[in-house]
Parts: C-alpha cells; structure tokens; sequence
C-alpha cells in the first residue's frame, strides 16, 4: 500500500467515528429513557477515545515506518457485558419507566446504532486484511473489535429494554451473567 492509501484509509475511520461520536451524543441528549441515554453516552465516550487513538495514528502517518510503530498505543476498553452491568447500576435500572421519548423513537435510534456498528465491523474487518501486519492493520482491528463491544452494548440494553424479566433470565445462564445476578 502506498503512503496516500495509508493516510486515505486513516482518514476515512476519522470521519466515520466522528460521524458516530456525534450521533451518539445527540441521541443521549434526545433520549430520556435513563438506560437509553446511558447507553448512548456511554458509546459516545467510547468513539471519543477511538477517534483519539486515531487521530495519534494520522499524525504518525507523517513520521518514519520506525518510530510510528513504536509510539502507537491502543486504548483498553471495559468489556461490553461489565458496561451494560455499569449502566443498569448507573441507570438504577429503570428502564421500563414510562418517559416522554416514544419506544419507537429509542427502537428506531437502536437499530440505526446496531447498524452503524455491524457496518464498521465489516469494513475494518476487510482493512485489517489490507494492511497485515502493519500498524496500521492493528489500527483497524482494534477498531474492528471495538465495534463489535459496541454491538454487544447496544443489544444486551435493547434486549433488556424489550423485556426485562427475558433479560435477566438469558444472563443468568451466560458465563459472563451480571455480577450478583
């Protein structure tokens, strides 16, 4: 790959993770639904770090192979199943409490989220394979993994959203089920 494909392809995360960050913090400012709006915070903070790691990476871009790869480091995240645990704690899981904001609307902000994240999995699942074995391809799979954490936020809080009491049953016989659950 060439420095402009390097720089294209770097370029391009950026905005589609401010893309996301913003997004995100207009839903949780939207949202009333304390679990909801959790969430969406939540994730908008999450792109926030991501956008950081990658902005670090674009302006490493324009140093030598040699130092990049030393200076560059990844972000580590809580786990998705210990952030929806988090939330519902922060939230006092009230998330069946009735709030201005229709169902409809928080479903519909889901799904575009669900999307938004399953998409960006798949597009740097396919440039991690472009740039093997450089910084760059750790670049995308990092990105790659976290949006497969936001995923699982959004959807363990949807499922729980939805119904409660099904929730709380399925995480009781997951191995990664909710602490004192």
């Amino acid at each position: 790959m060439t420095k402009s494909h390097e720089y294209e392809a770097v370029t391009a995360a950026l905005k589609r993770e401010e893309r996301g960050e913003s997004c995100y913090k207009k839903t949780a400012a939207a949202i009333e639904n304390p679990i909801a709006k959790a969430t969406f915070a939540v994730l908008a903070r999450r792109q926030r770090r991501c956008v950081e790691t990658i902005q670090r990476i674009h302006r490493a871009l324009h140093q030598s192979s040699a130092s990049r790869s030393r200076k560059i480091t990844f972000p580590s995240l809580q786990p998705a199943p210990t952030v929806v645990e988090t939330l519902f704690r922060r939230a006092g899981a009230t998330g069946g409490a009735e709030t201005e904001t229709s169902a409809r609307d928080i479903f519909k902000a889901y799904s575009w989220a669900l999307g938004f994240e399953e998409k960006g999995a798949g597009i740097y699942a396919r440039k991690t394979g472009s740039f093997d074995k450089s910084f760059l391809g750790a670049l995308f799979d990092f990105l790659r993994r976290r949006k497969g954490e936001h995923y699982q936020i959004l959807d363990g809080t949807l499922t729980y959203l939805r119904c409660p009491e099904s929730f709380f049953e399925e995480a009781a016989k997951s191995p990664l089920s909710l602490k004192g659950e």
